[in-house]
């Protein structure tokens, strides 16, 4: 939705106040921008954007792109790779020996 012109922009009004208010609680947030705006907000839109905004944080901090590391062979190309690694190592080591590794994991 495009920019209403000569209005106040509420997101960034809450943005702003969740900066400066930290502590203060979503219901709190949207009574004061109310009024201060002179249009209605709702603790509703303050809780989305201040979750949003701790998701942001969480992503930034975390170092994690693109949701982390998988490790389960459906995301990672499936099973054919394991099974081409598996034949690798069976003619590196040998049967009996990687069966000797694999009984005593």
């Amino acid at each position: 939705m495009p920019r209403r012109k000569g209005k106040p922009n509420k997101s960034q009004a809450i943005r702003e106040a969740l900066k400066a208010y930290p502590d203060k609680k979503p219901s709190e947030i949207a009574e004061m921008l109310s009024q201060q705006l002179g249009e209605e907000v709702s603790p509703k839109v303050v809780y989305t954007i201040k979750s949003k905004e701790k998701a942001k944080e969480r992503l930034a901090t975390s170092g994690a792109v693109g949701g982390g590391e998988r490790t389960h062979p459906d995301t990672t190309g499936g099973v054919a790779p394991m099974v081409t690694n598996l034949q690798q190592y069976i003619r590196r080591i040998g049967k009996s020996d990687l069966k000797q590794l694999i009984d005593t994991l």
